[in-house]
């Protein structure tokens, strides 16, 4: 398992090597930050790689025949024209559409990004703000975002500037660094390849959006490229820049919001705050505000029981037990379904298992293991059902280290963690007593016929859940959403001041 200690050790190596290779004043590198961790979690998990070196000379060669002389573009085409990016003419009214407004952008298909920001823009007059993100996420997105602009409309992305070429002689200043512990394979040359493509592209598109002056930016993540380039092209600028923490610090995530590259960052509450303080982050920086996305969970009702048992097709009188997943892979995700179904079937009571997927995840596969157990409903992103209504009604929430059990905590309901693999859980759920832990299905059944028939241990996780949230959530009125929205355009009139 790749730690964050020694994918961060890769990434300074990274750094050291290509950090002042720079377009457009900003680092090629340092956009890498997170597309590289995968890369190298990813080709570790093969067990190919061993010692990571690389050869700088084998990477210019790569470089050289790859993307100049064939020409190869991000989507894989032929360039017609290796000398400049082309600007699409499809958009000449683009000053007016973010001039002046609070950009806000969106990056990726996390709906809990989504929904953070959504809960902030919904608040403000449509004239004072516009939502951009790639073709891909409108696709998904475009019922629910009326105010929102494809930044691809604004650069085509079929070929390279010619001016690329002078960034790879700076590579000769790195000579004497080329027994540096990094990478030294061919699936290495290709993926840098296609990422440096990727990375010029985004610069490309950003610099247009920054260069039409918006009021400030606005993203729920800094670190992966599309976030980082804006952020630093609008720091570049002296445009404010504004993150609004999406999920909380556990894990291995946590590094990845490391550094914050925004003017400012809004966290969840204290413990959060205290986790930025101790990694270098200025005070200064950062406002306690409470998480948008959560004011749901104050602000509105789940459905019936009965309209919600309805709708998934199970039994209305039995427990429903709901088991939130994550992308751990196939393999893990296995052992959790099928030891957590034993387990709730060995209680011998009426029971309805819910599988919430992911919104990474894919059901065909959990369609696949389920297929011959009983009182099973798999609800996906696809399903366009509300979490609300999932955990709502939901007797019990068992997960791994899925953030639904914050969520399911904020809605009063029990929660078992299962530790069924040999490695740390990454989240505090067990260490701070809110949650039963578990290790097998022997151990769940236990557990379920305790927070049945046990009261005192029910008021126990009642108690510590009151005081895990009053430091983990800052704000549990369903006001976060304002406050965030205040401050911003506090800061933006008023000068270096939280409200």
């Amino acid at each position: 398992m790749l730690s964050q200690e020694k994918y961060y050790e890769y990434y300074r190596g990274f750094l050291q090597i290509f950090g002042k290779i720079k377009y457009k004043g900003i680092s090629i590198a340092e956009c890498m930050q997170i597309p590289l961790y995968y890369f190298v979690k990813g080709y570790l998990k093969q067990g190919k790689i061993e010692k990571l070196r690389f050869n700088l000379e084998r990477i210019k060669d790569v470089i050289r025949y790859y993307l100049w002389n064939r020409r190869i573009s991000k989507t894989g085409t032929i360039a017609k024209n290796p000398h400049e990016i082309q600007m699409k003419e499809s958009a000449p009214d683009f000053t007016d559409i973010v001039a002046g407004k609070v950009v806000f952008l969106i990056q990726g298909n996390s709906t809990s990004a989504i929904k953070t920001l959504s809960n902030v823009w919904d608040l403000m007059d449509k004239d004072r703000y516009k939502v951009i993100a790639n073709t891909s996420i409108h696709e998904a997105l475009k019922d629910k975002i009326k105010n929102f602009y494809n930044y691809e409309k604004l650069v085509s992305p079929i070929v390279l500037p010619n001016n690329l070429l002078n960034l790879y002689k700076k590579f000769k200043s790195t000579d004497g660094l080329t027994n540096t512990s990094v990478f030294n394979s061919m699936p290495f040359y290709f993926w840098l390849k296609a990422r440096i493509v990727q990375i010029v592209y985004l610069i490309e598109c950003m610099d247009r959006i920054i260069l039409t002056n918006p009021a400030a930016i606005v993203t729920a993540d800094d670190t992966k490229p599309e976030g980082k380039i804006l952020t630093l092209l609008a720091n570049l600028h002296n445009i404010k820049s504004f993150v609004i923490q999406h999920s909380f610090t556990f894990g291995d995530w946590n590094m990845s919001r490391l550094p914050v590259t925004s003017n400012y960052a809004f966290v969840y509450g204290e413990i959060d705050k205290k986790w930025y303080l101790e990694h270098g982050v200025p005070r200064s920086k950062l406002k306690v505000t409470g998480q948008p996305r959560l004011d749901d969970y104050f602000n509105k009702k789940p459905i019936s029981r009965e309209e919600f048992l309805k709708i998934i097709g199970l039994k209305e009188k039995a427990f429903n037990v709901v088991l939130a997943t994550n992308p751990i892979g196939n393999k893990k995700n296995k052992i959790l379904v099928e030891t957590c179904y034993k387990g709730v079937r060995m209680t011998g009571k009426d029971v309805n298992f819910i599988i919430k997927l992911h919104p990474a995840e894919r059901r065909a596969f959990y369609e696949s293991l389920t297929v011959k157990m009983a009182n099973v409903s798999i609800i996906s992103y696809n399903d366009k059902m509300d979490i609300i209504d999932v955990l709502g009604n939901a007797n019990l929430v068992i997960t791994y280290h899925s953030n639904v059990g914050l969520e399911a905590l904020l809605l009063g309901k029990l929660l078992i963690i299962a530790n069924l693999f040999d490695e740390e859980n990454p989240t505090d759920y067990c260490s701070s007593g809110v949650a039963l832990c578990i290790k097998n299905a022997e151990e769940l059944t236990k557990a379920i016929n305790q927070i049945q028939t046990d009261t005192k241990l029910v008021e126990e996780l009642d108690r510590k859940r009151e005081m895990y949230l009053g430091k983990r959530i800052a704000c549990r009125d369903g006001t976060a959403s304002q406050k965030v929205l205040t401050n911003i355009l506090s800061l933006l009139t008023k000068g270096e001041k939280f409200l």
